[in-house]
């Protein structure tokens, strides 16, 4: 699963990090994690965040956000 089009109060996307900018805040709607959880039947324990850099770069995230 992944964001191609983010909620309207989270940094435009596409976006150029630059150093000393402002951070960046990808986000995705909890609604559609739990709809991906429930369609790809991948608990939400196990999703992992991601972002995919320019470069070819991936960072991963070392663990999920709790969805409280």
């Amino acid at each position: 699963m992944f964001v191609t089009r983010g909620e309207n109060w989270a940094t435009p996307l596409p976006h150029v990090l630059a150093p000393g900018a402002l951070p960046a805040r990808f986000l995705i709607r909890a609604d559609e994690l739990r709809r991906g959880e429930r369609e790809q039947r991948i608990p939400y324990t196990q999703m992992r965040p991601y972002v995919g850099l320019a470069d070819g770069t991936v960072s991963h995230a070392d663990r999920s956000m709790p969805l409280t």
